[in-house]
């Protein structure tokens, strides 16, 4: 599994059962209506760790191999609850809406007062209501699609953009190299690889800000051997037996 958790477990079991997905809405209430709740709960459990086991398989059948390509693991339960409430899958949009949520770091602050409003879109089946819950915390009106100055001023964040980025490379089938295994086939763990590495940008340029290593345009993805291989080695002599179709 992506994720091995039982809080998120019981946090959808919560929410199936209770409408809440905070621990304290349930604690602070008297008997016997918290008895009554945490009864819910156990009856609700089967049907949140299968739906759980959904979402998890919504991220490993495009290819995803673990969780730490994913910033937030609550980004498993909207599509966890959506899934309960019988909405179909649609896998595409909860791809897409993964590396939004963590392009824009949806749940780096009041992660359950935001967990617990993306909860209510997803068991009402509203994409336009998980949408609106991005925008208000990307504040954007429009698009959320980050336009240039979002990336050279990183106000998105780079998990977002490896996940997008796997994604991209697998459904591209590109190859990792020097291998030139494929990366959809995960032969073995996949790693980030700066093309530029930081030592040889340190020697060769006179741009002094750390980030300029983790560049969108300066990462790849290759498989970790790949990527040992090739450590600190500049493009003139990693990039020599690269052929073109190892996107």
């Amino acid at each position: 599994m992506l994720f091995r958790s039982t809080d998120l477990v019981v946090r959808t079991a919560m929410f199936l059962s209770n409408n809440v997905v905070k621990y304290g809405e349930i604690e602070e209430r008297s008997d016997p209506s918290k008895s009554k709740a945490y009864d819910n709960i156990k009856s609700s459990w089967e049907v949140a760790s299968e739906s759980i086991k959904g979402a998890v398989s919504i991220f490993k059948n495009a290819g995803i191999p673990g969780g730490s390509w994913i910033q937030y693991r609550y980004i498993l339960l909207p599509p966890a609850i959506w899934i309960a409430k019988g909405n179909g899958r649609n896998d595409d949009f909860w791809l897409a809406w993964a590396v939004l949520a963590c392009l824009w770091g949806l749940y780096s602050g009041s992660a359950e007062t935001q967990l617990q409003a993306d909860a209510i879109q997803a068991r009402d089946g509203s994409i336009d209501g998980l949408l609106g819950n991005l925008k208000n915390r990307a504040k954007r009106t429009e698009s959320l699609i980050p336009d240039f100055d979002d990336f050279r001023e990183q106000v998105v964040q780079g998990q977002g953009v490896t996940l997008g980025l796997l994604l991209h490379m697998i459904g591209v089938d590109a190859l990792s190299f020097p291998s030139g295994k494929r990366l959809k086939q995960l032969a073995e763990p996949l790693e980030v690889h700066h093309i530029f590495p930081r030592a040889y940008l340190n020697q060769n340029s006179s741009e002094t800000r750390t980030f300029q290593a983790d560049r969108l345009g300066n990462l790849t993805v290759l498989y970790r051997n790949d990527n040992e291989y090739l450590t600190d080695m500049s493009p003139e002599k990693s990039l020599v037996d690269c052929r073109s179709e190892q996107h």
